[in-house]
């Protein structure tokens, strides 16, 4: 492709406008010698415009492979005018950068120039959210031990934990939050919480002074909510919040358990997404209005004034341009507060160059800057007494060629100026002065064409013109990138519908039509385009009719990976609110074991100091009752009938079993509070198993069964009372005979004990709760037989469960890992 029109010092000032662009620029003579890049290409090859300038873009930069396609590149631009290439470079720190270029050739009365425009291959995304684990063992070990895996629990658990009571003071916090929010438990238990973590003020201006009055007000409203916390060092942090509250038995609120999860990332990444998403459309309205044929500068200040105080969230704002005649900066738009005076739009700026003001400090520097602390910044000298008060204030000087001659001033956002916040201004500030330049050049035909068509051609998103026909008369590098198609296979060939998905095309059609008509049709709007492989993206258009005649521009935003970047967001904040309430949950369930442990120790002490106080008053009625039976069996064969027909004995038998009873039960209750320790030794189950028949009276009624010799190692005396215990519930079971089984056997690594009765058996809810402390069906019973033989199962590191039918009958089944 050549050009005879071009004059080439024009040409490389209009490029120079794209010093800060988003592209790779490289400007060359027809010796491949390099006249100008701008920043972007001055970072791809990791050095300095003085670093290249003058120098062969092939062989002597830090190209990759350049003297191999010196040959291909000349033949390339010489016969065809343009050469598509991905050239890789290598920087001074040793890394390397690789980006697409397009190069095209331009000649002008025997001078050549050599325009490159080139993008970097994009690299892979991060994944921005992780999701956290929490492992949690069970253990059913002694009170002490059981009391410090919760408090490992609770402790450890990658979440904030606190407690607080209802005027918002703090009454305890698990060391995670401490370390999060960077206190000690002596500076934040006691202390209110808007003392200490939560602002009275959000950034976003939300005002949270009844938080805590809510929370504790409105218990489901507030079960869970979102809201901005402070940490001891001033950092702030968003938080998501599962509020529940304790209540003693009488319904009266004690606290407010709240578990807090740090969910700062995922805001941030919400907020940066909607930033960016209003940048661009921003950015594509200020552009249509740029390749606008009748581009009206009003309508430009209009516009980027509107969209900057927009993103910024600023309440005031101006356009100036300096008037190249007075010096003066003049504002033909100005936005500003109710309560500010100001009408004069011309402001004198100081002959000596030393600034007096804030916007003048920007205009001398020839830098954009923003200040969340106005009056301490050195050119702060105060406002009039008509002006504003100036709380927050950010400007970008409008720059051609080095001149300053303009300026975007914004202030009093509602919230701080941020680096992302210049950077747009910035680039408004430079689409401005592109506006600008292009208004000054418009009587100068081929220039005006020129940075029409190089904005358009270079333009990062993809632009079309669509002709009344609907064919597509013209398309850009960006749209070419999109589609997959060249611009020989669309432009004067292709129509538009042909892009769009078909669910959408009736929509559009319509909206065409609408607007041809000279009627109202939304400008903005998304549909999906289709590229040449059939993808789908979805995309916002922004779409115009050319004034004075039936073409239409428009532009794309690819909008996929943004609404990608919103599932997995979506996604994440779902797994987010299920882990909260896993947390809750087994936070809960702890809480409700310790308090039965709790319960239960306390009885287990109770009985301690019980047994010690009844065992020397039990002791002497056991030794009365031994020398009673043994003085009556000395007596005379006359006289011991005479008292055992009077019923003496029988009632030293009763006694002497009663006061067996009782001693058992202090024996269980003592039980509870202490740890099972079983001692190991080698034993024959089988024996085993008969010692324990022994201690238990089988009427003639039952059938007796056992089946199994086997060898193992456990406690002899905790695994018998086990034993015993279950016997005796099968002979009771059997009132009216029935018959016994036990047997025992290896099955695999496990030692297999089933005793099985054929006695009256039990109904689903009796056998859901068996194994419960105090739980019994018995009229004369603790509740502890069965709750202690599973506390000794399991202390062997085996399982005891029960299968039981009424009429049928119940069996009890012991597993027990077999230890060599």
């Amino acid at each position: 492709m050549t050009n005879s029109d071009i004059n080439p010092d024009d040409f490389l000032r209009i490029f120079s406008f794209f010093d800060d662009s988003d592209v790779l620029l490289i400007v060359l003579d027809g010796k491949w010698k390099i006249k100008f890049l701008n920043k972007k290409a001055c970072d791809f090859f990791g050095v300095t415009k003085q670093d290249l300038v003058g120098k062969n873009l092939l062989l002597e930069t830090s190209i990759l492979g350049g003297r191999e396609l010196r040959e291909a590149f000349y033949s390339k631009i010489k016969s065809e005018g343009s050469f598509k290439h991905e050239l890789s470079a290598s920087t001074k720190d040793g890394s390397v950068q690789t980006a697409t270029f397009e190069f095209r050739f331009f000649k002008k009365e025997g001078t050549e120039l050599i325009i490159g425009v080139g993008t970097l291959i994009n690299l892979p995304t991060r994944d921005w959210l992780k999701f956290l684990e929490l492992l949690i063992e069970e253990r059913t070990e002694a009170l002490r031990e059981s009391e410090n895996k919760y408090r490992e629990l609770v402790e450890l658990a990658k979440s904030i934990i606190f407690k607080w009571d209802a005027e918002g003071k703090v009454i305890w916090m698990n060391e995670y939050g401490l370390k999060f929010f960077g206190f000690t438990e002596e500076e934040i238990i006691g202390r209110s919480v808007y003392e200490t973590i939560v602002p009275r003020v959000e950034s976003t201006g939300r005002d949270l002074t009844t938080l805590v009055r809510d929370i504790v007000e409105k218990e489901e409203e507030y079960a869970s909510n979102i809201n901005e916390n402070v940490k001891k060092d001033g950092t702030r942090v968003w938080i998501h919040w599962s509020n529940r509250p304790i209540k003693d038995s009488k319904g009266n609120l004690v606290a407010i358990l709240s578990i807090g999860t740090d969910i700062t990332d995922r805001i941030k990444m919400e907020k940066m997404q909607e930033y960016e998403l209003n940048k661009s459309r921003a950015l594509s309205k200020l552009y249509s209005l740029l390749v606008s044929p009748t581009i009206k500068i009003g309508d430009v200040e209009d516009a980027i004034l509107a969209e900057a105080m927009e993103i910024t969230e600023s309440r005031c704002g101006f356009v100036g341009r300096v008037d190249p005649k007075t010096g003066e900066l003049v504002s033909n738009k100005i936005v500003q507060s109710p309560e500010c005076l100001l009408k004069e739009k011309k402001i004198k700026l100081s002959p000596d160059n030393k600034p007096k003001s804030l916007i003048e400090f920007a205009l001398s520097n020839l830098k954009p800057f923003y200040t969340n602390s106005p009056k301490d910044h050195p050119a702060y000298k105060g406002e009039p007494e008509w002006h504003v008060k100036v709380e927050r204030f950010l400007a970008a000087p409008m720059l051609v060629e080095g001149r300053v001659i303009g300026i975007l001033a914004l202030a009093n956002s509602k919230r701080n100026y941020d680096d992302r916040d210049l950077e747009t201004v910035s680039e408004m500030s430079r689409y401005y002065a592109l506006a600008l330049q292009r208004i000054n050049y418009e009587e100068e035909l081929i220039i005006r064409e020129n940075l029409y068509k190089t904005l358009f051609e270079n333009a990062p998103v993809p632009t079309l013109l669509i002709d009344e026909n609907d064919t597509m008369s013209k398309i850009n590098t960006a749209f070419e990138k999109l589609s997959g198609y060249t611009k020989g296979e669309v432009e004067g060939k292709k129509i538009w519908k042909e892009f769009v998905f078909p669910e959408d095309l009736k929509k559009m059609e319509a909206y065409r039509a609408e607007r041809l008509a000279g009627r109202y049709a939304p400008q903005s709007y998304e549909f999906r385009f289709l590229d040449k492989n059939m993808n789908v993206h979805d995309v916002l258009i922004n779409v115009s009719i050319i004034p004075g005649t039936k073409k239409t521009i428009a532009s794309f935003i690819d909008l996929t990976d943004i609404k990608r970047l919103n599932e997995a967001l979506k996604r994440s904040k779902e797994e987010l609110e299920k882990y909260s309430k896993h947390l809750e949950e087994l936070v809960e369930e702890r809480t409700k074991e310790l308090r039965e442990k709790e319960r239960l120790a306390a009885i287990g002490e109770a009985a301690t100091s019980i047994a010690h106080d009844l065992k020397s008053p039990l002791q002497v009625l056991i030794n009365s009752v031994y020398i009673a039976k043994m003085g009556i069996s000395k007596l005379p064969a006359p006289m011991v009938e005479q008292l055992k027909s009077s019923g003496v004995l029988e009632s030293l038998s009763k006694m002497e079993k009663q006061i067996g009873y009782i001693n058992r039960i202090l024996l269980d209750l003592q039980e509870i509070s202490r740890p099972i320790k079983p001692e190991a030794l080698n034993v024959n189950l089988g024996a085993l198993i008969q010692e324990s028949l022994q201690s238990v009276t089988v009427p003639n009624n039952i059938e007796l069964k056992t089946q199994g010799e086997l060898d193992a190692r456990l406690d002899p005396y905790l695994m018998k009372r086990v034993l015993i215990n279950l016997i005796e519930n099968a002979v009771q079971a059997m009132p009216k005979g029935g018959k016994l089984e036990i047997a025992c056997s290896r099955v695999g690594s496990e030692l297999l004990i089933t005793i099985k009765d054929t006695g009256i058996g039990m109904p689903k809810e009796v056998v859901e709760n068996i194994f419960k402390p105090f739980f019994t069906t018995k009229t004369r019973g603790t509740g502890f037989g069965l709750y202690t033989s599973k506390r000794i199962v399991e202390a062997h590191g085996g399982t005891i469960t029960v299968e039981s039918e009424v009429g049928k009958g119940t069996t009890f089944t012991i597993r027990i890992p077999i230890k060599q």
